[in-house]
């Protein structure tokens, strides 16, 4: 299911209306925190594409190797249209090796940065709702606390019915994920870097989210393998090989100025 907003004769999918608005303010933050001349934010535009197209197209191929088999079936809807599936795991995989690509470049501060990762991911979050992709199980009268917090919103089937609001959960998760490391750099004076920070605490949370999610996906081990993703995720961010090399330094999660 996937619901279209109409602007005259442009037809725009939900989803990618919800990411694009949300996007904004952070692309907007990245280039007022980046720098005080106008070649400097252009400098910045030119690193937030490099970064923006690194992460759309590991999305886009992380979603389509987990549903290789439909794929296989229709090549034609292989395209990197966000509206068409992303996986939220590899998408942000991208990110960090754009981040690393743009090194020699302009970039914009990793505080920021991040700051826009959460707005993407808040702006997707809410795009699903309508889009019914990332909905909750049901719950039930006796599921006390979990009742309480039930929406009635609809699966992938159409039907709406008492279920947690995974989707909400996710956006009100995702401010907490970047409320995080702009303490952590205001505590810490740029001692542990923003974005491996940001990653650590999403891969938590999506990790515990996952068990309230009832969208078909493959299980291993009694576990969805978006948990596995977040897993690996997690092992990233705190890798001092794989995190330095991100970084530009050994140490994991220390910072360098962007």
């Amino acid at each position: 299911m996937s619901t279209q907003i109409i602007f005259g004769p442009l037809s725009l999918s939900s989803y990618t209306f919800w990411i694009g608005l949300c996007a904004l303010p952070g692309i907007a933050w990245c280039l007022w925190h980046g720098g005080a001349s106008w070649r400097d934010r252009l400098h910045i535009v030119d690193a937030l594409l490099l970064i923006g197209v690194c992460a759309l197209a590991a999305g886009r191929a992380g979603y389509i190797a987990l549903n290789a088999t439909y794929f296989a079936e229709r090549p034609a809807e292989v395209t990197l249209a966000p509206a068409a599936g992303i996986s939220e795991h590899a998408a942000i995989a991208g990110m960090l090796v754009g981040w690393r690509l743009s090194s020699r470049m302009k970039r914009p501060h990793p505080v920021s940065l991040a700051a826009l990762a959460s707005l993407v991911g808040i702006g997707a979050s809410i795009g699903c709702i309508s889009n019914a992709c990332a909905y909750g199980r049901e719950v039930f009268w006796t599921d006390g606390i979990l009742w309480h917090l039930r929406a009635d919103w609809p699966d992938a089937y159409s039907m709406s019915n008492p279920r947690l609001p995974t989707q909400i959960l996710m956006a009100a998760w995702l401010v907490v994920c970047v409320a995080i490391p702009i303490v952590a750099s205001l505590r810490t004076k740029g001692a542990a870097h923003p974005l491996l920070i940001w990653t650590l605490f999403f891969s938590a949370g999506d990790f515990v989210l996952q068990f309230g999610r009832a969208d078909a996906t493959m299980m291993f081990f009694g576990l969805r393998v978006q948990q596995g993703l977040d897993m690996g995720l997690f092992v990233l961010a705190i890798s001092p090989a794989v995190a330095g090399r991100l970084t530009g330094r050994t140490g994991g999660l220390q910072n360098r100025p962007g």
